[in-house]
């Protein structure tokens, strides 16, 4: 009950303070929006109408190359009786004009004689307006369309026509429009636009009417360069905008009483709306209490069941609301903890595994490592003597061996070396395998500048090329190859080996893409599957090791690895990491 009343004069005291903001703010935003309106509305019929003025010029001129006017009438005595047929042909019902006078350079004139266009009534007005416009206005256009308004309302062009070949004066043209050819879109019917041309005369309008004393106020103030933001006129308050485009501007104006409309619609339906907002957010209230209490106890008794050790306990979900969220979340933790913890023995299983593996494998390699400076120095003289007796196989036989036993004291007591480091070590031992294959082992160690110095694990790569030279050097009888190469790409280094031996077998082939174990064919060396599982132990999921048969033969194995010049951090297992952010 406490929570119900706190909660109702909260509502209520929110729904009044929004629906009072609301509806000062809906009444401002309502006059900004008018005006902002007004302001696209008028742009975008500034640009129809030149869009539209442009068409119709266009027309005309094509209509009147179509009907090679111009040609004929530079031979008007010629061809007059065809010059009547073409200028009756130019106007038809689908023209945005409905009526054409042409003048020669004697004088004479014709025109196109269409009544039942015009109408019997007006066609001697237009007639007459054409020759006053002829009369009046004598000199040339030059190529440009000039328009006019004649105390009838009517909208003519005055324009000069020209033959192109040869480009020459040949007479004038006027043209009567339509009645409204500048209609516009119904969108736009609740504003009234009027048209003017660069010398502020008045052309047409469009949109809603006008009466004649506002119209021809306006006309007024737009002539006079008043304000044209907000005006009153005969009593009427209008907001007013302008827009000018090549030459021809766009007066939009609109009236206030539809916006007085809107703003008193507004008041009364943000007060019908408060209190339907009241009530309904009291019933949505109490019918959530009671919900978010059963719920809320329910998961407080799961909580302290886990809290015991039971992470089996859950909370039955119903529900798509927060706290039915909720529940589903600690479920899915209380899930997620345990399969992190089976993942997490799982993982450290693995890991013992291979580090008992990689101790065994560096305990042989220290088997051959008995008194070693016994040996640098027992292998030293046999080089010195061979070089002596000039037996230069011997010498370098004894140097790689003696070069190869050093490195590996070195490199098995850490944990990472350069390229340059393991490709060195790895080029002594290929050298050794190739005195016992004589020319018919060729290996071949490259990598790129950025890749030298990069950061490997020991003992990564040369399992591989051990595998490469156990099971991928061919009979003695052929030529065998073996190329080791490191590259940076992006942010990551890649290393593959290459042979052209004959391939693994299919059964092995798909173990390893099944992510199976692929052991050695003998002890004493490291699986593929095992360089595998140090990658992910070392680096994660950024590691990738893959291994397919080559199309023209032999096994490629491509190490990539993510590129630093420095010794890296052993990642933290990601089970780890998951427990940590669920504060495990």
């Amino acid at each position: 009950m406490k929570i119900m009343i706190v909660n109702g004069i909260a509502i209520l005291f929110v729904v009044l303070l929004v629906t009072m903001t609301q509806t000062r703010m809906f009444i401002q935003i309502s006059e900004e929006e008018c005006i902002a309106n007004l302001c696209m509305l008028t742009n975008q019929v500034c640009l129809n109408f030149g869009e539209n003025q442009e068409n119709i010029t266009d027309t005309i001129y094509d209509r009147t190359v179509t009907f090679q006017i111009p040609k004929m009438m530079a031979q008007y005595e010629e061809n007059q009786e065809a010059l009547e047929s073409a200028v009756t042909e130019m106007v038809t019902h689908s023209t945005d004009y409905n009526y054409v006078m042409l003048e020669m350079l004697d004088g004479q004139r014709i025109n196109s004689g269409s009544q039942y266009l015009v109408g019997r009534e007006n066609f001697s007005v237009i007639r007459d307006n054409c020759k006053f416009l002829l009369d009046t206005y004598t000199e040339k256009t030059y190529g440009s369309n000039i328009w006019y308004r004649l105390e009838d309302g009517g909208v003519y062009i005055l324009k000069d026509v020209y033959d192109v070949q040869p480009l020459q004066y040949v007479g004038r043209m006027v043209v009567h429009l339509k009645d409204n050819p500048f209609e516009i879109s119904d969108i736009y019917t609740d504003n009234s636009f009027m048209f003017f041309d660069s010398k502020g005369n008045y052309l047409t309008s469009a949109g809603k009417e006008l009466s004649g004393t506002v119209e021809e106020a306006f006309v007024e103030v737009f002539q006079n360069q008043d304000d044209l933001s907000y005006i009153e006129i005969d009593g009427g308050t209008y907001y007013v905008d302008k827009d000018t485009r090549d030459g021809w501007t766009a007066m939009g104006i609109s009236t206030m009483e539809s916006y007085h409309k809107v703003e008193d619609r507004i008041a009364c339906l943000a007060v019908v709306f408060g209190i339907l907002g009241f009530l309904l957010g009291m019933v949505i209230v109490f019918v959530l209490l009671k919900k978010v209490v059963k719920k809320l106890k329910q998961l407080q008794q799961s909580m302290n069941e886990v809290a015991q050790g039971n992470l089996d306990s859950s909370v039955a979900v119903q529900g798509e609301d927060d706290i039915s969220q909720l529940a589903a979340t600690f479920n899915y933790m209380t899930n997620r903890i345990s399969e992190l913890l089976d993942e997490l023995i799982q993982k450290e299983r693995a890991k013992k595994d291979v580090e008992i593996e990689m101790l065994e494998y560096k305990y042989r390699s220290l088997q051959t490592q008995i008194r070693p400076h016994f040996i640098y120095n027992a292998l030293e003289t046999i080089g010195a003597l061979a070089k002596m007796h000039r037996y230069e196989e011997i010498e370098k036989a004894v140097l790689h061996i003696s070069r190869y036993f050093r490195n590996i004291t070195m490199n098995t007591t850490k944990n990472f070396i350069t390229v340059q480091q393991e490709f060195d070590s790895l080029r002594d031992y290929t050298e050794i395998y190739g005195f016992i294959h004589g020319n018919h082992l060729e290996t071949v160690y490259s990598a790129r500048e950025q890749a030298k110095n990069a950061m490997v694990p020991t003992m990564i790569v040369q399992p591989l090329v051990e595998n490469a030279l156990k099971y991928g050097v061919r009979d003695q009888t052929e030529k065998s190859q073996i190329c080791i190469h490191a590259y940076k790409k992006g942010e990551e280094l890649y290393i593959t080996i290459k042979d052209n031996g004959y391939g693994l077998s299919e059964e092995v082939v798909n173990a390893f893409r099944k992510n199976q174990k692929i052991p050695s064919r003998e002890q004493s060396g490291i699986g593929i599957s095992n360089v595998k599982e140090r990658l992910y132990l070392i680096y994660g999921d950024r590691s990738k090791l893959d291994v397919h048969n080559r199309e023209c033969g032999g096994v490629k194995v491509t190490i990539v690895i993510p590129f630093s010049c420095q010794e890296p951090e052993l990642e933290t297992s990601s089970v780890l990491e998951e427990l940590e952010e669920l504060n495990i």
